[in-house]
């Protein structure tokens, strides 16, 4: 008695915050999203440019890769 007692009240406890769910859906909100892409103007750096850069002593820097094609996803 006391067994069944004891399962009839925890099988209620699970299934009353359940019952109040069913009741009251949930409600969707609207969001707009605003996003931005930022596309930097592709630049030709020479080697007057490379010269520009100012680095620490004993570094040294060069051009590595020189064209590479690079294809834009729209």
């Amino acid at each position: 008695m006391l067994r069944s007692l004891v399962a009839g009240t925890v099988v209620a406890l699970i299934l009353a915050p359940a019952a109040s769910w069913s009741k009251d859906p949930p409600q969707q909100i609207e969001v707009e999203r605003t996003g931005h892409i930022l596309q930097p103007k592709p630049l030709d750096p020479d080697s007057a440019d490379i010269g520009k850069l100012k680095l620490p002593e004993g570094f040294h820097i060069a051009k590595f890769a020189d064209g590479l094609i690079r294809e834009i996803r729209s």
